[in-house]
């Protein structure tokens, strides 16, 4: 079976379309994290809840260290 440039082209589509949704989730899950932080949520609870390691919770939040 041989790839048309159709099929590449096809597949490209497919991963920028998977990568926009990806960003998109990964901005949404950032802004909910940053919501339940301001509500009274703990970092640490927060990076469980959210399945990411407490820096990436803290980078969410603006904070440096």
């Amino acid at each position: 079976m041989s790839t048309t440039e159709a099929d590449v082209r096809a597949v490209a589509a497919t991963f920028h379309h998977a990568r926009a949704h990806h960003t998109e989730r990964k901005e949404h899950l950032a802004a909910t994290v940053r919501n339940a932080y301001a509500d009274g949520a703990t970092e640490v609870d927060l990076a469980a809840w959210a399945g990411v390691d407490r820096m990436t919770i803290r980078r969410w939040l603006g904070k440096k260290k």
